[in-house]
């Protein structure tokens, strides 16, 4: 089990990186690989899933939750909260 703790914490950091990267250096984040690292985060530890999603810029959700299957939909969209899925729907208008 702590095996399984240590890379969810390694895959933790690597996808928060990989946004910070995004946020400063505009660098190239693709949605559906950003959605499989989501995925095995959520499998291995779902809290630190959700801690994530909240930092993930609204512009950049929307494109992976057009990537997640269906299901996730809607548990993304109780967790996140109808104010930040508003702004992630406007995101997807433009």
């Amino acid at each position: 089990m702590q095996k399984e703790e240590i890379n969810a914490q390694d895959l933790f950091d690597k996808i928060l990186d990989q946004i910070e990267l995004y946020k400063i250096d505009n660098k190239v984040l693709y949605p559906y690989d950003l959605m499989e690292q989501l995925l095995e985060l959520r499998d291995a530890e779902e809290e630190k899933y959700h801690q994530v999603l909240k930092h993930i810029p609204n512009e950049l959700l929307a494109e992976v939750l057009t990537e997640m299957p269906g299901h996730l939909h809607d548990e993304a969209a109780e967790y996140l909260g109808s104010f930040k899925l508003a702004k992630i729907a406007n995101e997807m208008d433009t």
